[in-house]
């Protein structure tokens, strides 16, 4: 079945039924979108299309299943042969954030996730037409600071399953993870915000506070000093290592650019901004911050997001 990429800024997609195209709104397409389209007629491509949509059950819990059907795009839509489109999605998760950068060879990255399960719902629906067949790679995700408003989403989206065309439940993830970035600071359980061991051991050096204890991979720290969120984290982390035993949590400072070399040969460069280092005692420490720059009183909420990941790009080359 032939697969095309939408050359439109946006097409309306609407369900074909006995021959023709009926006034129901299924999705709305963007440029680059990829379609199978499986005929035509006079007025309409016809597409081949698939969508899970979950349904709670008689027992309360919620569960999925395939649809399957046909659509209709009009006839005027527009096709591009070439894939060399970098796209950035930016999902509405409420309160946080979440972003999917897919590169032409189809690269992923996504950081961040909410608060909710928006992010993997998101996904379910625009990812559907590899779901039915296998699981979504992702490269990279980046959690640029462990608050909730950032985490929770992205272990609803790593704790989901595959279900089949049959709506059986698969053990292998919906989106398989091959490596997680952080900023290294990680909450410790039962400490205050303004506490110096909130994220650890404290380093006292001219007069200012340094988080000592970086994290490489919070899985190394016993669930008796996390919070309920990370263990919760370190669960799904087990489930993704069922399908990829290799999978990498490591922390990111200014520089590790070599994090994203997975890019190179598409001649797209991220640069690691943040969170900046410093050296104390021979050792990289991040600072902790204060309330306002006028204060003595130390923050924790400022200083996990003072200190997030930051990227950007040094260069992006022969994409549209």
């Amino acid at each position: 079945m032939e697969t095309s990429i939408i050359d439109n800024d946006i097409v309306q997609v609407h369900r074909y039924e006995n021959g023709q195209k009926i006034n129901k709104l299924v999705a709305t397409l963007m440029w680059g979108d990829e379609v199978r389209v499986s005929g035509k007629d006079d007025k309409n491509y016809i597409l081949d299309w698939a969508q899970q949509v979950w349904e709670k059950q008689a027992d309360g819990i919620s569960r999925p299943h395939w649809e399957f059907y046909k659509t209709a795009i009009p006839i005027k839509t527009k096709f591009r042969d070439a894939v060399d489109i970098l796209k950035v999605r930016v999902v509405d998760v409420g309160q946080g954030d979440a972003a999917i950068i897919e590169t032409p060879e189809k690269k992923m990255i996504i950081i961040d996730g909410g608060q909710n399960e928006a992010l993997p719902q998101y996904m379910r629906k625009a990812w559907s037409y590899i779901l039915r067949e296998k699981s979504i790679q992702c490269n990279a995700m980046i959690i640029t600071h462990g608050d909730e408003d950032h985490i929770v989403g992205l272990n609803e989206l790593l704790s989901q399953k595959r279900f089949d065309p049959k709506n059986h439940p698969l053990n292998e993830p919906m989106v398989k993870v091959e490596h997680i970035y952080h900023n290294g600071l990680v909450k410790r359980v039962d400490r205050k915000d303004n506490d110096p061991a909130l994220f650890g051991a404290a380093k006292e050096q001219n007069g200012k506070t340094y988080i000592g204890e970086i994290v490489k991979d919070p899985r190394n720290l016993p669930d008796d000093v996390l919070p309920k969120i990370m263990q919760e984290w370190k669960g799904v982390i087990a489930f993704q290592q069922t399908c990829n035993p290799n999978l990498k949590c490591q922390n990111l400072f200014a520089g590790d650019d070599q994090a994203f070399q997975f890019l190179k040969n598409e001649g797209i460069s991220i640069e690691v901004l943040g969170p900046l280092p410093e050296i104390v005692d021979g050792k990289k420490m991040l600072p902790w911050l204060h309330t306002s720059p006028t204060t003595k009183i130390l923050s924790g909420s400022h200083t996990i997001n003072g200190n997030s990941v930051m990227l950007g790009s040094a260069a992006i080359e022969g994409l549209v």
